[in-house]
């Protein structure tokens, strides 16, 4: 029973880990390549937090 919970709470470590590592990575966008993507930024924040939490 321990180790599945610890393995519940790595696996939520880990997603909240790479979920602020996507954010941090859309953050380095400019306004010049949101628009060349043709995207806003809550676009993206979305996009990434369906990514990583489904």
């Amino acid at each position: 029973m321990f180790n599945k919970l610890f393995a519940l709470a790595q696996d939520r470590l880990d997603k909240s880990r790479r979920y602020r590592q996507l954010l941090a990575e859309i953050d380095t966008l400019s306004n010049a390549d949101l628009v060349e993507m043709g995207a806003f930024q809550s676009d993206l924040y979305a996009a990434a937090h369906r990514q990583v939490y489904g």
